[in-house]
């Protein structure tokens, strides 16, 4: 970013301390992005028993739920989950920074 602005600063405006058509807002390029993660949280042989627990499958499981199971085996706030019946395991999405 410092070298956009010494690009677009003259010599004029370097000596007065300002920059030449340049307010001092910040553009998109100087906030942070959000940093996010990906997980799999296997089950093994607690399905079973959330199923029994939850009253349906794992793949009839609503998003929410599959938050909550994260949340309560990990200790994870996650962003987004879903089953993964292929590998039994809900893969989810949070943010790390």
């Amino acid at each position: 970013m410092d070298y956009l602005v010494k690009m677009n600063t003259g010599n004029a405006a370097e000596k007065n301390g300002k920059t030449q058509g340049h307010s001092e807002k910040k553009s998109a390029w100087d906030e942070d992005e959000p940093i996010y993660e990906n997980g799999n949280l296997f089950l093994d042989g607690e399905i079973k028993e959330i199923e029994k627990e939850r009253g349906y499958p794992m793949e009839e499981l609503y998003e929410g739920d599959l938050l909550e199971i994260v949340e309560e085996q990990k200790g994870i706030m996650a962003d987004s989950a879903e089953w993964n019946g292929n590998w039994e395991c809900i893969e989810y999405r949070y943010r790390v920074a």
